[in-house]
């Protein structure tokens, strides 16, 4: 019965990104704790906080490239090193803009951070795994545009135990910059890696070379730029909380914030994964999506109910490994973030459908209305209630989102039964 599973490319491909995030996730997770426990509380959260303003100037630099490669390597098949290359270089370029950008604007949008642009080591670091941290991204949705999600999990190793050794290698100068530090060279590692070494398997003669083709960036423009303002949108919001709080709130009440958050979204991977999957098997065979929606909800809440029971029973277990003061704090919020992620399932589903019919308006709308909606309610429920506030802004946006998109579907599904 396995073998069968496997042979599906839908669930082959999807088992290898779960097993990527799996092992990502659970290797974050050795990484933070071991930060939790070698490094001071506030030297966690400034490193967490700083994590994420990378995150959040690479999320600005994609350009929605990433899944512009997905939705339009068979088509450029003839030569997929035009289109691989062009997309490294274009999204290299932006990631270092973006970088610097960020940088100029600390004293606006992060004074916690300014330290970055006092020492130059540290600004070139910042600006360097910024770049390295867009390769990765991009590298990584190569090998799921090629249909060898496996190097996925196989980059995602090298990443996680380089940074975890690095982590206690560095533990002595005990500083926020040594964990940030830790988790770029690990990454550096494994793009070289993913770059020079397995991608040339995943797609045959391939070689890395600075280029950039206006025919294919005309082709995909449109439908990347749409998808690079919803992705901004998706994730944005999960980049500014960590810095709302550290800015509000303090670097050792972000450190429980980041950790809690960390811990909850373990099991996000099941949906990401899977729809991550069914994006790239939807654009190599259109005239199947409706059974490739059907197997992909079938998986996803036969593996996420289960998931979610047993994060709400074990989140103090889970946290008490971090310190009793990680528990004590941050419980409640990994309870609520978990709860989040039902909704955000059948989301991020929705989302990935609407990709492959490349439905432009709904793939900006839809993320901007979860955006707009757990921002808002973070930034007024933050200074009374503390970081909980935010978790019930990310569960009241993702919910109110899935309401809305069950209750139409129903409606539509009602509606054909009716015309039969």
């Amino acid at each position: 019965r396995m073998k069968e599973v496997i042979r599906v490319p839908l669930y082959s491909n999807a088992l290898f990104l779960m097993g990527a995030s799996v092992f990502s996730s659970l290797i974050g997770f050795v990484f933070w704790l071991v930060a939790a426990r070698f490094y001071p509380d506030e030297a966690v959260g400034l490193a967490s906080a700083l994590i994420s303003a990378m995150g959040l100037a690479v999320s600005f630099s994609k350009l929605g490239l990433e899944l512009g490669l997905v939705r339009f390597l068979k088509r450029h098949s003839e030569d997929p090193k035009a289109i691989i290359n062009t997309v490294f270089t274009v999204g290299l370029l932006a990631s270092v803009a973006a970088a610097l950008i960020f940088i100029a604007g600390l004293d606006l949008w992060s004074p916690a951070l300014l330290f970055i642009r006092e020492t130059p080591l540290y600004l070139f670091a910042f600006v360097f795994f910024c770049a390295v941290s867009s390769l990765n991204n991009l590298s990584d949705h190569s090998f799921i545009a090629s249909r060898r999600s496996g190097f996925v999990v196989a980059s995602g190793l090298i990443f996680g135990i380089l940074k975890v050794i690095l982590a206690i290698a560095l533990a002595t100068f005990l500083t926020s910059f040594s964990i940030f530090a830790s988790w770029g060279i690990g990454m550096t590692a494994a793009v070289i890696i993913s770059i020079f070494v397995l991608l040339p398997i995943a797609q045959r003669g391939y070689r890395f070379a600075v280029t950039i083709k206006k025919k294919i960036l005309g082709d995909m423009l449109g439908y990347s730029f749409a998808n690079y303002i919803s992705m901004l949108l998706w994730g944005t919001p999960a980049l500014i909380f960590p810095l709302m709080v550290v800015n509000l709130l303090g670097a050792e009440a972000n450190a429980y914030f980041y950790i809690g958050w960390a811990v909850s979204n373990v099991i996000v991977m099941i949906p990401q994964s899977v729809t991550t999957s069914l994006l790239a098997e939807g654009s190599y065979d259109e005239t199947n999506l409706k059974t490739h929606i059907l197997r992909s909800l079938k998986i996803i809440f036969l593996l996420l109910v289960p998931a979610v029971v047993a994060v709400l029973l074990l989140a103090d277990k889970l946290l008490w490994l971090f310190g009793t003061q990680y528990s004590a704090s941050a419980t409640e919020l990994v309870r609520i973030m978990t709860l989040a992620v039902l909704p955000l399932a059948v989301n991020i589903l929705y989302l990935n459908i609407k990709r492959v019919q490349k439905d432009l308006k709904m793939i900006v709308g839809m993320p901007a209305f979860i955006a707009v909606i757990s921002i808002v309610l973070a930034l007024i429920l933050l200074p009374q209630i503390g970081f909980n506030g935010v978790g019930i802004a990310w569960l009241a946006a993702h919910a109110c989102c899935a309401v809305v998109i069950v209750v139409n579907w129903l409606w539509r599904w009602r509606k054909r039964n009716n015309e039969l």
